[in-house]
């Protein structure tokens, strides 16, 4: 496993960027295998109906608590973020059902479509520069709550 702690400063630059492959390897997989339990639960959600959605959403929050809590336990962290990420596809599923069947098929691709952009842009950023961007992660979050304050803005008008 990745050791977050140790410095790397005093490892040549091949292999600090051998490093920096292998954790980005490791997160992708991690991420794109998370994907595969969305689906499927977005699967299970458009198939359970409407009464799963507060099911799964406190399960999904519950998830991420505990996975915050025992984010260092390997096996259980591992079971945490799947039960996380099947528990939001079953949300995902019954809101993307719900715009489907009002006609909003358009405004789906477009949000997937923007969201995978968006994400193999920073992938290929990330992997490709040779700065360090762990002190972007403040700025980022609070460009995020001002998009979400934004967007609400937007759709009281």
């Amino acid at each position: 496993m990745y050791n977050y702690n140790q410095s790397y400063d005093r490892l040549s630059p091949l292999a600090r960027g051998a490093a920096r492959n292998t954790v980005m390897g490791q997160v992708l997989g991690l991420l794109g295998f998370s994907f595969l339990f969305t689906a499927a639960g977005a699967w299970l959600g458009v198939n359970l109906g409407p009464d799963a959605f507060l099911p799964a959403l406190i399960a999904s929050f519950g998830a991420l608590i505990a996975l915050y809590v025992v984010r260092d336990r390997a096996p259980l962290n591992l079971g945490l973020l799947y039960l996380f990420a099947t528990g939001e596809g079953v949300t995902l599923g019954l809101l993307l059902q719900s715009y489907l069947t009002r006609g909003l098929g358009g405004v789906v691709i477009d949000a997937a479509a923007t969201t995978a952009a968006i994400t193999l842009a920073a992938g290929a950023y990330g992997t490709t520069t040779r700065r360090d961007l762990s002190g972007l992660g403040g700025i980022l979050f609070v460009g995020l709550i001002g998009v979400i304050v934004a967007s609400q803005c937007l759709l009281v008008r």
